[in-house]
This record gives C-alpha cells, sequence and structure tokens, in this order.
C-alpha cells in the first residue's frame, strides 16, 4: 500500500500545475480528490455489507463528532502557523495539546454521564453500546488538526496530501476488514476514527529536534504569556465555529431524530457524493491561504488586501460556475 500511495503522490506531482498560491492548493486539492476517490470506489462493497441503519448511526456518530471536534483544542492550532518566532509557536503547539487532552475528558465525562440522553434524543440509542468511541473520535480529529496546523506552517503541502491518501484508505480497510469480519455496525465507526487518526505521526515528523527541545522546556509562564496573546482564538474563534458547525450538523440530528437513523443514512450518503467536490477545493484553498497571509503579516497591508480580493473574485466565478 506505501509503494501505491508513493508512485500516486509522485504521479500527482508531474501533472498539477507548478509556482506558488496554485500549485499548493492543486497539490492539497488533488491529494483530498485521491482520497475521495478511494471513498467512492468502496462505496459498493461497504453498501453491500452495512445496512442503511448502518450508515445512519454513521452519520449521526459523524455529525456529533464533528460538532465536538470543533472545539477539541479551543482553536489554539488556528494560531500556529502565525508566529514569525519557532519557539513561540511550539508554545502555542503545547498549548494546543493540552486544551485536546482537557476537552477529551470532558467529552469522555459527558458520554458516560448525558450520552445516553443524548442519543436518545436524536432516535440512535444504537450508539449507546460505542460511547467509548467519542472521546477517541476527538483525541484522534483533534491531534490531526494540531499537526495538520504545524504543517501548514511549514508549508509541507505535498506531506499533507499524502495524510488524506492514507487516511481514505486507513477508513475503507478497517471498515471493509470489520464488515467481512461481522463487526456491524462498530466496523464503520471505528473505521472513521481510525482514519482521523493515521497521519498525526507523519506530519509530527516535522517537528525538528530543537522544536523538541523546546516543547521540553515549555514552562507554565510561558503558556500564560503565549496563552494571554492568543486568547482571542479559544474566547471568539471556537464560539463561532461551533455556531456555524451546529448549524451544518443539527439538521442531520433533527433527520435522525424525526425519521429514524435509515432516513439519516440515505441522507448522508447522497450529502457525501454532492458535498465533496465543494468540501475538497475550499478547505484546500483556505489552507493555503492561511499559510499565505501569515506569512504576510511583516509585509504591508495592501499585499494581503491585494491576496484577499483576488482570491475572493476567482473562487466567486467558481461557485457560479
Amino acid at each position: 500500500m506505501t509503494s501505491v500511495l508513493a508512485k500516486t503522490l509522485r504521479l500527482l506531482d508531474r501533472l498539477l500545475p507548478k509556482g506558488g498560491f496554485r500549485h499548493s492548493v492543486a497539490v492539497l486539492a488533488g491529494g483530498t480528490a485521491m482520497g475521495q476517490v478511494v471513498g467512492a470506489a468502496a462505496a459498493p462493497i461497504l453498501t453491500r455489507l452495512y445496512t442503511p441503519a448502518d450508515f445512519g448511526l454513521l452519520t449521526v456518530f459523524t455529525s456529533l463528532l464533528g460538532i465536538l471536534s470543533v472545539v477539541a483544542s479551543l482553536r489554539l492550532e488556528w494560531a500556529i502557523p502565525l508566529p514569525q518566532d519557532d519557539e513561540e509557536a511550539v508554545t502555542i503547539l503545547a498549548l494546543a495539546l493540552i486544551a485536546l487532552v482537557m476537552m477529551t475528558g470532558v467529552v469522555g465525562l459527558v458520554a458516560l454521564f448525558a450520552g445516553s440522553w443524548i442519543l436518545e434524543a436524536v432516535n440512535a440509542s444504537g450508539l449507546e453500546a460505542y460511547l467509548w468511541l467519542f472521546p477517541l473520535g476527538v483525541l484522534a480529529i483533534g491531534g490531526y488538526q494540531v499537526m495538520n496546523y504545524w504543517a501548514i506552517r511549514m508549508k509541507a503541502f505535498p506531506r499533507i496530501a499524502g495524510t488524506k491518501l492514507r487516511q481514505a484508505f486507513a477508513v475503507v480497510t478497517v471498515q471493509i476488514a470489520s464488515g467481512l469480519a461481522g463487526f456491524i455496525p462498530i466496523g464503520l465507526l471505528a473505521g472513521q476514527v481510525c482514519g482521523q487518526a493515521v497521519g498525526t505521526t507523519r506530519l509530527a515528523g516535522l517537528l525538528s529536534s530543537r522544536d523538541m527541545q523546546t516543547l521540553r522546556r515549555v514552562r507554565r509562564t510561558t503558556l500564560r504569556a503565549a496563552l494571554s496573546r492568543y486568547r482571542h482564538f479559544p474566547l471568539v474563534s471556537t464560539g463561532s465555529s461551533l455556531l456555524n458547525i451546529t448549524g451544518i450538523r443539527v439538521p442531520v440530528l433533527m433527520l435522525a431524530a424525526f425519521y429514524g437513523p435509515v432516513v439519516a443514512g440515505l441522507y448522508g450518503l447522497g450529502n457525501r457524493v454532492v458535498a465533496t467536490p465543494i468540501q475538497f477545493v475550499s478547505k484546500s484553498i483556505s489552507q493555503v491561504y492561511f499559510s499565505e497571509l501569515s506569512g504576510m503579516r511583516s509585509e504591508r497591508p495592501e499585499a494581503m488586501i491585494t491576496l484577499f480580493l483576488g482570491l475572493t473574485r476567482r473562487l466567486f466565478f467558481m461557485g457560479v460556475g
């Protein structure tokens, strides 16, 4: 599998346009698109191993996990690309990881004491036996998000694209193998969690030995100073991101609550096909844009405005198309 992934990435690098912003976006979008192709190719097999009700539980699981993962590290990962000094960036990385561990514990407690009530409210009691997967899922997604933003800081877009392919292969491998072995529906859920975790260690490999030494030297005083400077991320960005993702995910949960997991599962399968092209293009552009913008902080504001207006104009025409 490793050799297949390596060959695919080399092929993408030869085919995609070279130079600056467009090349970075193309690399990320290309890797994500190949991952979606893997998922689409596996769909006919998965739909014969699992029932629509199983996919309904998966849809509810991913919707709840999507809401929880937004607050996984209190949006401190967004601040990682911003500092010009690597030591300060490592301090923020440590802050984000600490927040992730704390939020994982909070999700675990909520799952333990209120999980059954929440699942009953959304008509997904079938997930009650798998409540332990929620804190694991938050930890997996949050860990990948944190290391992904470190990779964005390093402008390691080919490596990020590679992890997208690895995630897709991991998801379908676990889901198909579990389905064949009769582990239903946990195979669908576990595959999703495993897929999110894959790639985290590879992105963590971007941390140099100097970064690791800095990480070990982090003290409470430096953590407090960094948290004070970047407090708007947990105080403002977390709330706005949570509101945004809730608006997207709640309709899915309402479908499950009012019409049952089968309808939610069919909706989830259809939504995956319809929304995928928009998601992989917009997410790829946003990550590269964030990286470029972070590197332009020392330049004149006019340069940042020019990049913003040019990208917005192109996205508008792309969206109309």
